[in-house]
């Protein structure tokens, strides 16, 4: 028998495919990790609004009318302490 040397094993082809396979991967795992990002973080943010009374001020406006940032937390039941911020 004779010995024969055998090619490696490669999951692909050509290099190139790898790397675009490497880089879908990582963008895959990038967009993975910002959806739990966001998953967490809305929930807090709900919180804070429902705590800080934001939620109670927009719907105490009238129909239609839209309200600015300034404008809701001028309307806020607790006053800033810097105005300016």
């Amino acid at each position: 028998m004779a010995n024969h040397i055998q090619d490696p094993l490669t999951t692909s082809s050509t290099p190139s495919l790898i790397k675009e396979e490497e880089q879908f991967d990582e963008e895959t795992v990038s967009l993975q990790a910002e959806r739990i990002l966001l998953s967490l973080a809305f929930p807090m943010v709900l919180k804070a609004a429902l705590e800080l009374g934001v939620i109670e001020t927009i719907a105490t406006v009238e129909k239609g009318v839209w309200l600015s940032s300034s404008e809701i937390a001028l309307r806020l039941p607790t006053k800033p302490t810097n105005p300016e911020a």
